[in-house]
């Protein structure tokens, strides 16, 4: 089904960049991948359902319209709910005529929207209430967001530059006063422990999508030893101070986090491991940009040089990737 809705967002995203509105981090490379994998994920779920083929390819546009617009509304900010907001944006495109999709999917594509913020595990407690097509989109757009563009390589740079440098110019401002110099890095370590813990467990993954996201699992987990290595302090002290300062969101999943928290395996790395943390959340958090970063970073360290070249080459994945990753994502269905 043809549909305008790639178009559309990408000169919204040009108007709110001129604005200076959208946050580098959720930029149109971000929704674009988010896009992409929403696409595979549902297009496997549906046929892991029994959908036919068309029913299948049709779920699969609509959580692909769904991956595009889900930050329509994200600002550089973790205390807006830009997540329903944005789904009522979007339909007010539609129902405007902006944005040009069959009317059948409105509900679905806004609903996926809605709900993108949600863990798995919250989306499960209202899974079964919803119609399977709709359901199928919505875990599509969170895995998608959540899974692979929230974790792994990418999301070390996609933390270190939002967390590390535009949030501390907004909602972590405060963080300067309690840590100094190294307030971006104790916010990175927060966050990290927020989403490994809390927001985006692995536990809350199906099964069938585990042995793809465990290993950008642990890319994430080794990262956050280091860079507590580096602090000189241990996951039970980062959440106490998480607690003591109002992090954004701790309230709201201090249960999930400290549970799981309790249950993880500690993890032992290397000096150069936690120096490679610093460093990389010190060159991410003084550019102008993540492809600033990228284009003249020159790490010094063993591991950094490593998470540079990963970083590279999910930014680089075209076809080939994508049709390995919907192999992968098939044969453990």
């Amino acid at each position: 089904m043809e549909t305008n809705t790639e178009h559309v967002i990408r000169k919204i995203f040009s108007e709110r960049r001129k604005r200076g509105e959208i946050s580098k981090a959720h930029d149109i490379d971000h929704v674009s991948a988010v896009a992409k994998h929403a696409k595979i994920i549902a297009k496997v779920m549906a046929e892991k359902e029994g959908f036919n083929k068309e029913q299948t390819n049709e779920i699969a546009e609509m959580a692909e319209n769904a991956g595009w617009a889900h930050d329509i509304l994200r600002l550089k900010t973790e205390r807006v709910p830009h997540g329903i907001y944005g789904a009522k944006y979007f339909e007010k495109l539609v129902k405007k005529g902006t944005i040009k999709i069959p009317k059948k999917w409105l509900r679905a594509i806004k609903g996926a929207i809605s709900r993108h913020e949600m863990s798995l595990g919250e989306f499960g407690k209202i899974e079964k209430k919803l119609p399977k097509k709709e359901a199928i989109i919505s875990k599509a757009l969170i895995a998608a967001d959540k899974g692979f563009e929230a974790s792994g390589p990418r999301v070390l740079e996609r933390r270190a530059f939002f967390v590390g440098r535009e949030r501390m110019e907004k909602d972590l401002e405060y963080l300067k006063h309690e840590y100094g110099e190294k307030a971006p890095l104790y916010a990175v370590a927060m966050e990290s422990v927020m989403r490994l813990r809390g927001r985006n467990a692995l536990n809350e993954y199906p099964e069938w999508l585990k042995p793809i996201i465990k290993p950008l699992h642990e890319t994430q987990e080794e990262f956050l030893a280091g860079l507590l290595k580096y602090l000189g302090t241990n996951e039970e002290k980062i959440i106490g101070e998480m607690k003591k300062i109002n992090f954004p969101r701790f309230e709201k999943y201090e249960r999930k986090i400290k549970n799981n928290s309790s249950k993880r395996k500690k993890l032992e790395v290397s000096k150069d491991v936690a120096d490679s943390a610093a460093e990389l959340i010190k060159q991410f958090a003084k550019k102008k940009s993540p492809e600033e970063t990228i284009r003249e970073w020159k790490p010094k360290h063993k591991k950094a040089k490593q998470w540079l070249e990963e970083i590279k080459a999910y930014r680089n994945a075209g076809r080939t990737y994508m049709e390995k990753l919907e192999k992968q994502l098939r044969e453990n269905k």
